[in-house]
């Protein structure tokens, strides 16, 4: 998937809104640039994060069990 620079992508998370615009070099989020969006989730949450599964642009894989 391709965001055009100019996007801004919006995302509460405990309580508070996160705004994040996406650029021809990368994403910037609170006046830093990261290079990809899960730098901003991991930053955001600080766990290991799917850029674009938090941003709700993608659901997560889920895997299926064999319990048998």
């Amino acid at each position: 998937m391709s965001l055009n620079p100019g996007t801004v992508l919006i995302r509460e998370y405990r309580g508070e809104t996160h705004q994040v615009t996406v650029l021809a070099e990368g994403y910037s989020w609170r006046g830093k640039l990261f290079p990809t969006l899960s730098g901003v989730a991991r930053a955001i949450t600080r766990t290991n994060w799917n850029g674009y599964v938090f941003f709700g642009l993608r659901h997560a894989a889920v895997r299926e069990r064999d319990d048998g």
